[in-house]
């Protein structure tokens, strides 16, 4: 399992206390996508400052703070037609 998607499952539970989950449909046309942006305070990128996750359903998931220097991780959704 990817460190996006470990993450992706552990914010997403926290954010969905209480609220069942269905499974999204198969999408026609391109895969959608699920991006995971570590924000930082430093241009070496040595301290952390938060974390952003635009998941496959289009919930923004936002942990930390916003910072000047950032990486980016994109990953295809699971439920593509294919």
């Amino acid at each position: 399992m990817s460190k996006l998607r470990t993450r992706l499952i552990a914010l997403a539970a926290v954010a969905a206390a209480g609220v069942g989950l269905g499974m999204a449909p198969a999408v026609a046309g391109p895969c959608p996508t699920e991006t995971y942006t570590e924000y930082y305070s430093d241009a070496a990128r040595t301290i952390w400052v938060g974390e952003r996750i635009d998941t496959c359903d289009g919930q923004v998931l936002m942990s930390g703070s916003v910072g000047p220097y950032h990486t980016r991780t994109t990953e295809e959704c699971g439920f593509c037609a294919g």
